[in-house]
């Protein structure tokens, strides 16, 4: 597993239109489960590419 955490921050109520809001904390974190490999060829280097891309 691998773990890729993006911006984050926090959120204050003054943003919202509702008078009663509360403060929040805004972020994404994506987690990836698989088996890693290294790929020296660059055909299957594209070929992974264009397959995740079409995923």
């Amino acid at each position: 597993m691998v773990i890729f955490s993006e911006p984050h921050a926090y959120i204050s109520p003054m943003h919202y239109d509702k008078e009663e809001s509360v403060p929040t904390w805004d972020y994404i974190a994506v987690h990836a489960y698989g088996t890693a490999r290294i790929i020296n060829n660059e055909d299957e280097k594209t070929e992974v590419l264009e397959q995740m891309i079409k995923t």
